[in-house]
């Protein structure tokens, strides 16, 4: 059920805000969807070199060919991003269209009333481009180009006529425009007037300007100061001082961090490379001061050659990897699980697949090697000239590979930890997405930890979390932070980070399940790789690479339970009822057990926790072959509760209870045949009439009172299997989502909050 929530999202997404005439601009979504090539539009007097960096990071992503364009020669099949000042041929159109105003002698740029003049001052607008029907084209603009190109977080091609505009350092506006040119209000843009009436103080820190917005925790910003005077120390030894001024914001909480700057991350810079945010609250996972390293070497050294060197550096000076753990140990722990086999692999062959907690974090370990063995100057010339261009001291580093011995505090053994572990009381949390996109209530808002509170209060002790991630990258409206993955994801690595370590605190156990899609407005991907064996070797490919990346996240959050998949009959080898039908099936379509069996192998690799697959019902549970690879039999939950085949009359509160205990036995009678204990993966109901009929197609009217007595069925049915021998081994519920005031509307997903539904959680889990 999460995947056809999401695409509901999603289809929202595109459809807009709830206007017809929105429909429209869709023609502009389908001409970037199909086009193939990226012009990023430069004028001869900006420095191109940020811009270029930013362009092979999507070149990267083998989703665009970009190519930075200096002059009017253009390809009328490419999407296109403009940087542009009053002197820019061809920004006088747009600027007429949309209201925006240069002013005379200064350049600077006026929008709604408002002046933008400076080098962290500017506006995007993502219009219909004037010289090119149903094409959009995002444009942005500032008093002068070189500022406008410094705006810019990432090159993504966006379609969504919309406005953004920064000052300060930080996104002051947002909004978006109906097909008729009317003004429509965007999620975060109460907020963001919200946070222009935060008070600010400006004030010096080490080597910096910090600017505190609202009320930081002063004992957090105490810690803060001084992590970042370390690094502070740590990055001028090696590089000198910076030749430009870094300004930092902090902020009490990542609701108002990400609002602030649109982005996800444990920091992030907003408006220019030099500005740099971070959340400063007690309790609350943060970079240990990697951002401001980052930041540091790019004041004082420029744009590095290559796009890593200025994160791996930043991770190097803060001696950690994701604020979790310390680098020099990950760096071990990789080894010790036998994905790296020295520092090489950081630099030569590297797969475009590989996960940034592998490949990255090597790269970050190498440069602190560097560090360690007295050569920053190295360093300076890998950021300079290239790594290919360096000539490394090889033979010394392969020597400190093998010497450094494996730290015991990575060693222990989560999967013991898991399978010793009693009943898991799970909720799904999910952060929602707005109407048109975005989202600032994320897994590391003030809302995702009351969440946490509340469920913990209604004696939830298990978390599963889970990250949708598309295999082709996508086209956006919001410019968004730097991808943490080398898919496109509605859930940062580090947003995971956060929820899974304050779970942790509070005792809760965590579940991470990530889902491969094959497109955000599309399914899950084995449905659309089904077709020959280049298909399906495509998508192993690109599932191993998700599940690695994903398992090593799990290892950096302290979870518990990786769920490998859900619902993948086309990828589990789930065609042996056909076979018995007389149907000969392609000879690709009989090879999947074993790819599961080797792909399984390698994700053990990576991860010392528990591992599971979630089928959509018993009857593909029963079909798979792989169960004794795995440490559970887990199934979802959505049967129809039917009182007969084809029957519409509605079952009474015993005849639902007695549908799920039959349900609950045949399924522990399966997993023990498999000599597995078990758990339901998920369990929801629609708000609605027919909840009981068809749950997974939430048909009926709208009533939130018939989903809560189904669930207080449930909840009678799961306590008499709990008392028999064999009991589950978890129950976890769709969903709970991070926005406070989710379930309030009439809607119809299937949150529990704000909804009689809710209380039946007491009853589920408040017995023990």
């Amino acid at each position: 059920m999460k995947v056809r929530s999401f695409l509901a999202g999603a289809l929202l997404a595109l459809a807009a805000c709830g206007d017809a005439d929105e429909l429209g601009s869709y023609r502009l979504a389908r001409s970037v969807e199909g086009a193939r090539r990226l012009e990023v539009i430069v004028p001869e007097s900006v420095d191109a070199r940020r811009l270029e960096r930013l362009a092979e990071t999507v070149r990267g992503a083998g989703r665009f060919e970009v190519e930075l364009e200096r002059g009017t020669e253009l390809d009328g099949g490419a999407a296109r991003i403009l940087f542009a000042d009053a002197t820019t041929p061809g920004i006088g159109a747009i600027a007429q269209l949309h209201g925006v105003v240069f002013e005379p002698g200064t350049n600077a740029v006026w929008f709604q009333g408002r002046r933008y003049h400076g080098s962290r001052e500017g506006i995007l607008l993502v219009v219909e481009d004037p010289r090119r029907a149903d094409w959009p084209v995002c444009a942005y603009i500032a008093s002068d180009a070189q500022v406008a190109a410094g705006l810019a977080s990432e090159l993504l091609p966006s379609w969504k006529p919309g406005f953004r505009t920064w000052r300060g350092g930080r996104i002051e506006s947002e909004g978006l425009w109906s097909d008729h040119g009317g003004l429509l209000a965007s999620s975060a843009g109460a907020a963001l007037e919200e946070l222009g009436t935060w008070p600010e103080v400006v004030r010096a820190g080490p080597g910096c300007e910090l600017v505190v917005h609202g009320a930081v925790d002063a004992s957090a910003e105490q810690r803060w100061v001084e992590r970042l005077a370390n690094v502070q120390r740590i990055a001028v030894a090696h590089f000198g001082e910076p030749r430009e001024r870094v300004r930092v914001h902090l902020w009490p909480d990542g609701e108002s961090f990400s609002v602030a700057t649109g982005a996800k991350a444990l920091s992030a810079t907003c408006g220019s490379e030099l500005d740099l945010h971070g959340v400063v609250a007690p309790d609350v996972l943060d970079d240990r001061g990697a951002g401001f390293a980052r930041a540091l070497a790019l004041a004082s050294l420029g744009e590095p050659r290559e796009d890593w060197m200025a994160d791996a550096v930043g991770a190097a000076c803060a001696e950690t990897w994701c604020g979790v753990v310390r680098l020099a140990d990950w760096r071990e722990h990789l080894r010790a699980r036998g994905l790296a086999a020295g520092f090489e692999d950081a630099l030569h062959a590297v797969d475009p697949l590989a996960s940034p907690h592998l490949v990255l974090a090597l790269r970050a370990a190498l440069v602190a090697e560097l560090f360690d063995m007295q050569r920053a100057d190295l360093v300076r010339a890998m950021w300079t000239e290239g790594s290919a261009a360096v000539e490394l001291p090889w033979a010394a580093l392969r020597a400190r590979w093998a010497a450094n011995p494996l730290p015991r505090e990575l060693v222990r053994d989560r999967r013991a930890r898991a399978l010793a572990a009693g009943f898991a009381k799970g909720v799904h949390l999910t952060a929602p997405r707005d109407r048109d996109g975005r989202s600032f209530r994320t897994l590391s808002s003030r809302g995702a930890f009351a969440a946490l509170a509340d469920l913990k209060g209604r004696g939830v002790d298990a978390l599963a979390l889970d990250p949708h991630v598309c295999a082709r990258p996508r086209i956006t409206w919001w410019p968004a932070g730097s991808r943490s993955t080398p898919f496109d994801s509605t859930v940062h690595d580090h947003e995971l980070l956060v929820l899974a370590r304050r779970a942790r605190q509070l005792g809760m156990r965590v579940m991470i399940t990530p889902s491969l899609l094959d497109a955000p407005t599309g399914g899950l991907a084995s449905a659309s790789m089904m077709f020959d064996e280049a298909h399906w070797g495509r998508f192993f490919e690109q599932f191993e690479a998700l599940a690695i990346h994903h398992a090593l996240l799990a290892e950096l959050c302290d979870a518990d339970l990786l769920c490998l998949g859900n619902g993948l009959g086309e990828a589990t080898d789930s065609v042996r009822d056909d076979l018995a039908a007389g149907w000969i099936p392609p000879a690709y379509l009989l090879h999947n057990t074993a790819r599961w069996r080797e792909f399984i192998a390698r994700v053990r690799r990576a991860w010392t926790g528990a591992l599971t697959y979630a089928a959509r019902d018993l009857g593909e549970a029963q079909q798979l072959e792989f169960w004794d690879e795995l440490d559970y039999v887990a199934v979802d939950l959505y049967c129809s509760l039917r009182v007969a085949t084809d029957s519409k009359e509605l079952p009474d509160d015993a005849a639902c209870a007695e549908r799920y205990r039959a349900f609950l036995r045949e399924l522990r009678g399966f997993a023990a045949t498999a000599h597995r204990p078990w758990i339901v993966a998920e369990f929801g109901l629609p708000p609605t009439s027919l909840a009981t009929l068809d749950p997974a197609a939430g048909l009926g009217s709208y009533d939130v009172q018939e989903s809560a007595r189904v669930a207080r069925a449930f909840a009678a049915a799961l306590a008499t299997v709990r008392r028999e021998p064999q009991p589950p081994a978890g129950v976890y519920v769709w969903c709970w989502t991070t926005d406070p005031e989710h379930g309030n509307g009439v809607d119809r997903s299937f949150t529990l909050q704000n909804r009689p539904a809710a209380e039946a959680l007491a009853e589920m889990y408040g017995g023990g």
